[in-house]
């Protein structure tokens, strides 16, 4: 007679309990690029850029220093108006690298803030663009 697997509730949710403590594990290692580009965006608007700087891979933060992102940060804010809120989050991989698109309102604009995140978790790139349009919805036709 073949084994009977026992199939009790309190073995079904212990076997359950056990996978899902694999499971972060296993995702620890990967970056969560979106609340990557959400964070490191909320941080420029409380300007904790040595928060951001920190994260910043060597290269990046040689050309960036904190007290350059924080006149880089200045200057947005001078010609955006002061920072609202994040409207949209979007995210890319692109040769090897994430690339998380932070949308963000001004009082007088709306902007792209653009990470480019390395698996590792690292900054590799910060970029500030004139928000792309937003897509427009395709309804029905208006009634006569």
């Amino acid at each position: 007679m073949p084994a009977r697997l026992a199939t009790t509730p309190r073995c079904c949710a212990a076997g359950l309990a056990a996978l899902l403590c694999l499971l972060p594990a296993a995702a620890a290692g990967t970056p969560h690029y979106a609340a990557i580009g959400k964070q490191e965006t909320q941080r420029l608007a409380a300007h904790r850029f040595a928060a951001i700087e920190h994260r910043f891979n060597p290269k990046l933060r040689a050309a960036l220093p904190t007290t350059k992102l924080a006149k880089v940060w200045s200057q947005v804010v001078l010609q955006a108006g002061p920072f609202q809120r994040i409207t949209a989050i979007h995210s890319l991989a692109y040769d090897g690298v994430h690339i998380i698109i932070v949308t963000v309102a001004f009082a007088h604009a709306r902007l792209d803030v653009r990470w480019s995140v390395t698996p590792q978790g690292q900054i590799a790139g910060l970029f500030f663009a004139p928000a792309a349009p937003a897509a427009k919805t395709v309804g029905a036709a208006p009634a006569p």
